[in-house]
């Protein structure tokens, strides 16, 4: 049996060590225009995400950390 590659596939998270490996973090995100769009626009975090280029959980954590509020649609009044 032959020893393969170290990365035999896209998906593998490990080194030739069985260390995980890790991104470094993106230091050129524009948390201003992404609290912007997260108070007043009415697009999820998922198209945050991809507008902004970062993933939804990190706005989602980020949001929370610095307590950002969404603004809700009031309800119609019947």
């Amino acid at each position: 049996m032959e020893a393969g590659p170290a990365f035999a596939s896209a998906s593998c998270a490990e080194d030739q060590n069985g260390g995980r490996i890790r991104r470094p973090k993106r230091r050129d995100i524009d948390w201003n225009a992404i609290e912007h769009d997260y108070r007043a626009s009415p697009l999820s975090l998922r198209e945050l995400a991809l507008k902004h280029g970062c993933s939804h959980s990190t706005i989602a954590n980020f949001a929370g950390r610095h307590g950002w509020v969404r603004k809700r649609a009031e309800a119609s009044v019947r």
